[in-house]
């Protein structure tokens, strides 16, 4: 989150973080992610989507407290192919 934070610019108030999976428990994984996210000192609140596809979070930006930097996480599951 600090890396993704420290790119945006004070114009920028949308941001997305994608998350590509290879475990077999991706459900776990994204419950863990969503969680930091909450922990992160720049949160704020959540946002308004929350589905397996997607989770939306509100964040203050590292420039201007008052400014809002809206996240969108969105994790994808990718198994590992087994060789045929």
């Amino acid at each position: 989150m600090d890396q993704l934070l420290g790119y945006l610019v004070w114009r920028d108030t949308k941001a997305a973080l994608l998350l590509f999976i290879r475990t077999e428990n991706p459900t776990e994984v994204i419950a863990k992610a969503a969680a930091k996210f909450g922990e992160h000192p720049n949160f704020k609140r959540l946002g308004r989507y929350a589905s397996d596809e997607r989770h939306d979070f509100i964040f203050r930006s590292n420039e201007d407290p008052h400014r809002e930097i809206k996240l969108a996480f969105m994790p994808f599951h990718l198994p590992r192919s087994t060789p045929a």
